[in-house]
């Protein structure tokens, strides 16, 4: 928006000031001798100067709408590609999760069997082993339901909140691009030689008014904060599973070594990432 703001600002002003130059302001000096023989060639010279200023309106009108019109298009192509870009890294970060889970589940799965192959064991602690690896396996399929689903509830608002902000400054802009046209469209159908200052007066008054309503609708902070809701909420429903999990593969590891009290290392799945 920022970029948007700044571009459509400096297009407008730079026709302005361009037209402003044209119009200029006659030194003192100039007017305080003025021979009654020269007074025609003043008059006609201004007279072609206001003319030449008011076609130059004319031809910014056309210009400056065109130039307007590009801005925006150029806008919407920038929404377009940093929704790419947001698809691009989520796609990133679930396939390093489904990787870390995949290899998390292949390690804990290599230490049951190591626990099964141990010799000596009895049938009541093989099946303990059977029990502990199906209440984990049960506890970690919890957690990650959790996690994914607070995950997707992030991903849904952050959708959401982008959708509704890209809509309100596409709407913006549009307000915007009319009313820069319609600013430079009258001043071209209404100046002539004899009111070019107020039509300049009147051509900055408006540009300025658009400019400052489009200012106004900028609320960075606002979706800033909206966005950091989102994330608190996610990264509290995660660390609810983690702490859940936790607790309850604790409890499991009591079980297990009280069933194996000849066994000193029990296995343990990982408890610390957020991504299991």
């Amino acid at each position: 928006m920022k970029t948007l703001s700044s571009s459509l600002k400096v297009i407008a002003f730079s026709g302005l000031a361009a037209v402003v130059s044209l119009v200029g302001v006659t030194p003192s000096f100039a007017i305080e001798d003025v021979r009654p023989e020269e007074t025609n060639v003043q008059t006609t010279t201004e007279t072609r100067r206001e003319a030449a200023t008011c076609s130059r309106i004319t031809a910014l009108a056309t210009s400056g709408k065109r130039a307007v019109s590009e801005k925006r298009s150029e806008l919407q192509t920038g929404f377009s590609q940093r929704i790419a870009n947001v698809s691009t890294r989520q796609t990133d970060v679930d396939k390093k999760i489904s990787d870390a889970r995949t290899t998390a589940t292949n390690t804990f799965e290599e230490k049951i069997k190591r626990l099964q192959a141990i010799d000596g064991l009895t049938t009541e602690q093989l099946g303990a082993i059977d029990t502990f690896k199906t209440d984990v396996e049960a506890a970690q399929l919890n957690r990650r339901t959790a996690v994914d689903n607070a995950r997707s509830v992030y991903r849904t608002g952050l959708t959401t909140l982008v959708a509704s902000n890209q809509q309100t400054l596409s709407g913006t802009t549009t307000t915007y691009q009319t009313a820069i046209t319609a600013a430079f469209t009258i001043a071209a159908a209404n100046c002539t030689p004899a009111n070019v200052a107020a039509t300049l007066a009147t051509l900055q008054a408006s540009i300025k008014s658009a400019r400052e309503s489009l200012k106004s609708q900028r609320t960075p902070d606002t979706n800033k904060e909206a966005i950091k809701a989102l994330a608190v909420t996610r990264q509290a429903a995660i660390k609810s599973a983690n702490d859940t999990f936790k607790t309850t593969i604790a409890a499991l590891v009591v079980t297990l070594k009280a069933a194996l009290p000849t066994i000193t290392n029990t296995t343990e799945p990982a408890t610390n990432s957020t991504n299991q």
